[in-house]
């Protein structure tokens, strides 16, 4: 499955509900985040075992770090390609 969204000024991207529902993604559900070959990995996780962790708002928006947005080079308006192979992974397209 793969889907688009576009980076907000905030460093926010929207999870589409069709892939939040297939991956089982719900609000306030916390996420590990990772860089993995120029891409975004989040995985599902609890507070004691994650790194970098940044809940679901209840809309599926996600903060992506500043960090990790300047590593990768996003920057606001950018568009986003969204795609699920058992992990979620956010790519800039």
């Amino acid at each position: 499955m793969k889907e688009k969204s576009i980076l907000d000024k905030l460093g926010r991207i929207s999870i589409p509900k069709e892939v939040r529902e297939e991956i089982d993604f719900g609000a306030n559900d916390i996420f590990e985040i990772e860089i993995r070959d120029g891409k975004i990995m989040l995985l599902k996780g609890n507070e004691e075992s994650l790194k970098v962790k940044r809940p679901l708002d209840p809309t599926g928006r996600l903060v992506i770090p500043i960090e990790i947005r300047q590593a990768l080079n996003y920057k606001e308006g950018d568009h986003m390609e969204i795609t699920v192979e058992r992990v979620l992974l956010i790519s800039k397209i």
